[in-house]
């Protein structure tokens, strides 16, 4: 499964959201909770390619006046090595 990389992206559109690959705009939490952080986005011949790495270890920043990860805020968490 080998596929020519032909194009790198720093950002990527679509009509429901926009990822970057820049500090500060590259984290996200996918639907089955984890988070991530861009690190490349790439265009195959066939393709759109998003390569992430997955944050490990998240707690919650804090628990008053509500849970922070009602609202998707996290302590600082390690990335895991590709």
């Amino acid at each position: 499964m080998n596929k020519k990389i032909n194009i790198h992206f720093t950002i990527f559109v679509s009509v429901y959201f926009c990822i970057k690959i820049t500090d500060g705009d590259n984290c996200f939490s996918l639907n089955d909770d984890k988070i991530i952080v861009v690190m490349n986005i790439v265009k195959t011949i066939d393709d759109v390619c998003i390569i992430y790495r997955v944050f490990e270890n998240i707690e919650k920043l804090f628990i008053y006046p509500c849970n922070s990860s009602a609202i998707n805020i996290f302590k600082d968490c390690f990335v895991l090595d590709l």
